[in-house]
């Protein structure tokens, strides 16, 4: 008897969770790659010197478009 084929498909809820997370990360992107001058009143904390925002913002970045793959995408 032979095993069944490993499922990689993406699960329902891991899609929600993604659906539910891009908005806060494209919020995220947009004040700190646009604003980074005022992090301190736009976002958690205040972030200095402004490249060192804009750095995390495109990390934010980088998480849309993880993020988006998981929706797009039929499994693993």
């Amino acid at each position: 008897m032979e095993p069944a084929p490993p499922t990689d498909r993406i699960l329902a809820a891991t899609r929600w969770v993604a659906a539910l997370v891009i908005p806060f990360l494209v919020v995220a992107f947009i004040i700190l790659y646009f604003a980074p001058t005022q992090t301190a009143a736009l976002f958690a904390w205040k972030l200095q010197p402004t490249m060192s925002a804009m750095m995390l913002g495109s990390a934010y970045a980088g998480g849309i478009y993880f993020f988006t793959g998981v929706l797009a995408a039929s499994q693993w």
